[in-house]
């Protein structure tokens, strides 16, 4: 071997070297090699500098070896321990090659070697590997770990960021060209902030807690209190932004719940983009929070400030029941957390993290977990994995201490309360409002048409077609919304029922194709068929337990079952071969609704969902074997999965086949299978021809057959149906029920009931409102009805006088009630009008004994909501009322009632109300006092009372609790004079938060707190704070512990020392 050396570099004449590289080997090896080893120590210099110091060697010693020493030298290979980095442009490897570029007619092959590569090599060779262990010295070792730790964290770092970068890329553009629109759709410029409407709600205090964030604060301040009141506290439910619901309450898991095409994956999409924006490209943040209808406080530009910074990955579903299959099929693991290392991280930024770096990440980071598309999972094996594996990675960020928040989107069809175990906050989408409507239009357009003069001739032509009520509707999602656009942007008349909207569209798309490409002209009507056959192929294959996608062999086979009927001589000189992949590689692309997904494209499908379900029942439709009464009957029996297919199979179908669907289910024994279908003719019925009347009456009538209309009890969704379905013709027929109700079967009754309350809130114009009233007020006489009625009036505050009606026969029918109110979606003010049309007597019984007093809004601001919280809000502890004085303004509110000559006084209901208000204004009074607890007694006999009212809640501890009467009357003056002072003196006397277990004295006398001390509950210091606070001056009056709180709360994060509480209590 000869050797020539100079500076650091090493020349070796041919000869045979057997080593690993890390680039393809080249058969013809050259003759001269240079090797030149460059060291960098990156823990002083830091690698990001260590890495630019590698590219400047690069330059200069190719400059040495080519312009200076002018060393013959055909391949170059600079070894490096510096970790090289791959990102696209600005990486390492990339300026390397750039380089290389320059002195590749000089010398032919440029390599560098970075410390992966070396360590692969190493890997492969164990005798190179420990032919040097006897010079290692023990300080290099821990020096080597430390530094391979930083070198870790850093290449860690980079890869997470890279991530972040593409989701830039990826996300910063609406998804238009999966509905078919073009691309380069920006989100900062067209995203819509629409609102969601909160399902299943208690009052807010007892479900969502608010962010309570000091703009100057940094998110490392942040604080969440449950009663923190501003615009962010929504007074419309229903009717909540987007990004105040998401961005302003902090829940941990959150249920998006919307329609097909209603923009779930395009909120999701701007969610995660908002966040990598933060990070990356905070000006394009600034952009996208533009786009936000913020409260009023909240400037854009300070948005940044008020909501909490997320690293986000965002799952769709669909390809990763995909991947779990294909994971499945190779016995390989399926985790969440795996699936983001490989497919989400890994694939797109050429690294090579593992799970354990995903949970590192979560320890320090807050994480968003997007699960974006349940409803396309349809197999139920499938989702109980899927949510399996959510729960194992729940509790991996939560053993890590981290903090995470998991949005889960579904179609409401497609969900069925999979997800329940996690409690999660629902929303569901509203449909798009006219105003939302017109403001992405705008947008659209803008981006779309240069031409302001084109511009306003679109806009003309849509004011035009919205004056459609049935354009109106099609225009209440975001897809149809684009659908429509892109209609009247080829000038083409807007459809007014959804299939045509969608069959139009087809049209102009593929329209816009035959212009472009030579292929879709020749082929229309063969690619529209082929477009079929895959939308029934994929969307059967999706249903499977083991997902299979629709690769290139059975694509072909589909095109050679479409071309294969085709004469020979309309190929014009090519083949059938030669056209199958001409398609096969435009759709690998583009093919005008299908496209290339998966591994090199070859997997073909629709990117959107609605487009796979319309062309799955177009091919239904047209099949010419196709059975429609069989199709018809095997739709409805596959359920919820195949209901947008059935949807648009019926929209499709004659009226006289309509029609012959009708009578089938009509003539159907079996009480389910009636039910099921009656319930998919309901969902399908805007889609009906219904010239006629009489047509729609008979559907009516077979969907409400008597036999089953019980079943429609509280469907809530029908509403909306019938509101739409021949312009509100069925509810007009409906409401001819009230003439002829099912009094003799209590099922029937009641749903009847419940569905003609829901057309009376409608207040159509055929609605008398007294007609319906004075028909509960009949039934409310009658034995067998009368509770069904009171029930009526109840759930929707009618204004009926029921001072003839023993409460007690509606026990039942108020424990009902109450069950609605507390887990149901109830509001406010929503018995004014029953409450008004009762007696003073019939009134207290009512109050006292029936009704919870905060769903009357008159009295519900007496109710104290006073929490104490602590332990980071995972503790509390709900306030007695006596201890806040809301309620002694009842006196103020009813005192009229108290002298007055008309009411009958010896009724005890109005005895025991009117004897509480006059006690609460005469605190020290214990005559009256006594009376009300004797009163109370005595009621208990035939009610309970309602907790509220309950007099040791409202007056505190009776007599007996003191050593005198004198010591009584000292504390409810000292405790009138402690609330009048401050409101809040409770839980302002004291921070209980400054000691884990402080708390825990307020369930014990102040004589006992010393034992508090012995069991290392409170310290010293803790005992001489409580001692000289207001409550310890309040306690030590009574000889004995007195009750404060009437509930408390403990999130799955708190803890109590109940033991110690017991051993204490034990000892006394």
């Amino acid at each position: 071997m000869k050797v020539k050396s100079f500076d650091d570099t090493i020349l070796l004449r041919r000869q045979t070297i057997s080593y690993c590289t890390p680039i393809n080997v080249i058969e013809d090896v050259p003759k001269e090699w240079v090797f030149q080893v460059k060291y960098h120590d990156g823990f002083q210099l830091g690698w990001k500098k260590a890495r630019d110091e590698v590219v400047a060697d690069l330059k200069k010693e190719l400059d040495k070896i080519v312009n200076k020493h002018k060393v013959p030298c055909h391949t170059y290979i600079m070894i490096t321990n510096v970790p090289l980095t791959g990102v696209r442009n600005i990486g390492t490897r990339d300026k390397i090659t750039k380089v290389t570029e320059q002195w590749k007619q000089h010398i032919p092959e440029i390599h560098v070697w970075g410390a992966a590569d070396i360590s692969c090599m190493l890997d492969a060779n164990q005798d190179v590997r420990t032919s040097y262990l006897d010079s290692i010295l023990p300080g290099d070792i821990f020096k080597a770990l430390y530094q391979n730790i930083n070198y870790t964290n850093e290449r860690r770092e980079s890869s997470f960021k890279t991530y972040l970068q593409h989701v830039l890329d990826c996300e910063k553009s609406a998804k238009a060209q999966d509905a078919g629109d073009e691309q380069n759709l920006p989100l900062s410029e067209v995203f819509i902030d629409f609102t969601l409407s909160k399902l299943h709600s208690q009052t807010y205090q007892e479900s969502v807690p608010f962010a309570n964030i000091n703009p100057n604060q940094n998110d490392s301040d942040i604080e969440l209190f449950p009663d923190y009141k501003s615009s962010f506290n929504p007074n419309d439910w229903s009717k909540v932004r987007a990004s105040n619901a998401l961005f302003f309450l902090d829940s941990e898991f959150v249920l998006l719940l919307g329609g097909p095409g209603l923009g779930k994956s395009t909120l999701t999409q701007f969610l995660s983009l908002y966040q990598a924006a933060r990070v990356i490209q905070p000006d394009l943040a600034l952009s996208l929070a533009k786009r936000l209808k913020l409260p009023q406080e909240i400037k854009t530009e300070n948005l940044d400030s008020y909501v909490s910074l997320f690293f986000p990955f965002r799952i769709e579903l669909r390809r990763y029941a995909k991947w779990m299959s294909e994971q499945f099929n190779n016995d390989g693991e399926t985790h969440l957390a795996l699936y983001i290392v490989k497919k989400l991280i890994n694939e797109n930024t050429s690294s090579r993290l593992e799970m354990d770096d995903i949970f590192g990440l979560a320890s320090t980071n807050p994480i968003l977990l997007i699960l974006d598309g349940l409803d396309e999972v349809p197999n139920p094996e499938t989702r109980q994995k899927i949510i399996e594996n959510l729960r194992v990675f729940v509790n991996r960020v939560n053993a890590e201490n981290g903090k995470l928040q998991v949005i889960l989107s579904s179609r409401p069809n497609g969900y069925s309360g999979e997800c329940s175990e996690f409690e999660p906050v629902t929303w569901k989408l509203n449909d798009l409002e006219r105003t939302e409507f017109d403001e992405y239009c705008d947008q659209w357009l803008k981006q779309r048409i240069p031409s302001a003069e084109e511009q306003r001739e679109a806009k003309e032509k849509i004011e035009g077609a919205m004056e459609s009520e049935a354009v109106q509707r099609l225009a209440q999602s975001l897809l149809q919304a684009t659908v429509i656009l892109t209609i009247v942007r080829r000038k083409v008349q807007i459809p007014h029922e959804k299939h045509l909207l969608y069959k139009t569209y087809v049209d102009v798309i593929f329209a816009r194709e035959k212009d472009k490409t030579p292929l879709v002209n020749k082929w229309t009507n063969e690619l529209l068929k082929l477009h079929e056959r895959v939308g029934f192929e994929l969307h059967c294959k999706m249903e499977n337990p083991q997902i299979q996608a629709l690769n290139n062999d059975d694509f072909r086979g589909y095109i050679y079952d479409i071309l294969g009927d085709c004469p020979g001589e309309i190929f014009e000189g090519s083949t059938l071969n030669k056209t199958t992949d001409e398609i096969i590689e435009m759709a690998t692309d583009r093919l005008c609704l299908l496209a290339g997904t998966g591994e090199n494209q070859g997997q073909i499908d629709f990117l959107l969902q609605q487009y796979r379900e319309y062309f799955a029942a177009s091919y239904l439709t047209n099949h010419p074997d196709a059975d429609p009464d069989l199709v018809f009957s095997t739709l409805i029996k596959r359920g919820a999965y195949w209901f947008y297919v059935l949807q648009f199979y019926v929209a499709q179908a004659q009226p006289n086949q309509q029609k012959s669907w009708l009578r089938d289910v009509q003539d159907r024994e079996e009480i389910i299978d009636q039910t099921t279908a009656s319930r998919a003719i309901l969902n399908v019925l805007p889609e009906f021809n219904f010239s006629r009347q009489k047509d729609l009456e008979l559907a009516l009538r077979v969907i409400f057959d008597k036999t089953i209309r019980w079943t429609w009890l509280e469907q809530e969704s029908i509403i909306d149906i019938l509101q739409v379905t021949r312009f509100g013709s069925a509810l007009s027929y409906i409401w001819k029920w009230l003439n002829d109700l099912s009094e003799k079967d209590e099922g029937n009754l009641e749903s009847e009931l419940w569905l003609l309350a829901k057309i009376y809130h409608l207040n159509p114009k055929f609605v008398q409102v007294k007609e319906f009233e004075t028909k509960i007020q009949e039934l409310l006489q009658e034995e067998q009805t009368k509770q069904i009625a009171m029930l009526t009036s109840l759930n929707n505050d009618l204004g009926i006088n029921i001072a003839s009606c023993h409460l007690l026969d509606f026990k039942l029918v108020f424990d009902k009630f109450n069950y609605k109110i507390i887990f149901g979606n109830k509001k406010n003010n929503q018995l004014d009008d029953l409450i008004s049309s009762q007696t003073f007597e019939k009134l207290c019984e009512l109050l006292l004994c029936f009704l919870p007093l905060q769903v009357i809004k008159k009295y519900s601001s007496f109710i104290s909501r006073s929490e104490l919280c602590f332990g980071g809000n995972s503790v509390k502890l709900k306030i007695k009322n006596y201890l806040t004085g809301d309620f002694f303004r009842l006196y103020d509110l009813l005192s009229s009632y108290v002298n007055s000559d008309n009411i009958e006084k010896n009724n005890i209901y109005i005895n025991y109300f009117l004897s509480l208000i006059v006690t609460t204004n005469d605190v020290t009074n214990s005559e009256l006092d006594q009376k009300v607890r004797y009163l109370e007694r005595k009621i208990a006999n035939s009610y309970r009372l309602i907790p509220f009212w309950k007099s040791n809640n409202l007056l505190g501890p009776d007599i007996t609790a003191f050593n005198s009467i004198d010591n009584w009357c000292l504390f409810r003056q000292t405790l009138t004079a402690l609330w009048k002072d401050d409101q809040e003196w409770f839980t302002n006397s004291i921070d209980f938060d400054n000691s884990p277990h402080l708390w825990t004295s307020l369930f014990f006398h102040p004589n006992h707190w010393p034992l508090l001390i012995e069991e290392e509950l409170i310290t010293e210091e803790d005992y001489q704070q409580l001692l000289e606070s207001s409550i310890a001056n309040l306690l030590k009056i009574p000889t004995k512990p007195i009750d404060l709180f009437q509930g408390w709360t403990i999130s799955h994060h708190g803890t109590i020392p109940l033991i110690k509480i017991l051993d204490i209590s034990k000892n006394l």
